[in-house]
């Protein structure tokens, strides 16, 4: 039998917040480059800590208090764990946020939009 996703809803919910997430903070690194051609080099273990403290390995529910504490801080530890409510059927985490993630995004997104706006007016002058 194949395993169906049990809220796919909400599956769908956490795979666009992690779209949106990636592009706002893609655009921002993007502009950045331009500025400061060293975030070639400082970028990838930024993201490398990101991934791994965004629960991708683990379950925030096993995590001791003061991990957990931190790792919530990251929105992508929240949109994973959406994911995983909408996967699987009676998986809840009560400290996750619904809203952090997508209000993260929206002001990630802004930032991104508006520095690609000023680097390309500086391109093109």
């Amino acid at each position: 039998t194949p395993i169906e996703p049990g809220n796919r809803v909400l599956l769908v919910y956490g795979y666009l917040l992690a779209l949106l997430v990636g592009a706002g903070v893609g655009m921002i690194f993007c502009s950045i480059r331009y500025y400061f051609d060293a975030i070639d080099k400082i970028a990838p273990p930024l993201l490398r800590f990101a991934y791994f403290g965004s629960g991708a390995f683990s379950s925030l529910t096993i995590l001791p208090g003061a991990i957990r504490d931190l790792l919530l801080l990251n929105p992508m530890t929240h949109v994973l764990e959406i994911a995983r409510q909408g996967y699987f059927n009676g998986y809840r985490d009560p400290l996750i946020s619904m809203t952090y993630p997508l209000y993260f995004s929206l002001v990630a997104f802004f930032f991104g939009l508006l520095s690609d706006r000023l680097t390309r007016s500086k391109i093109a002058a």
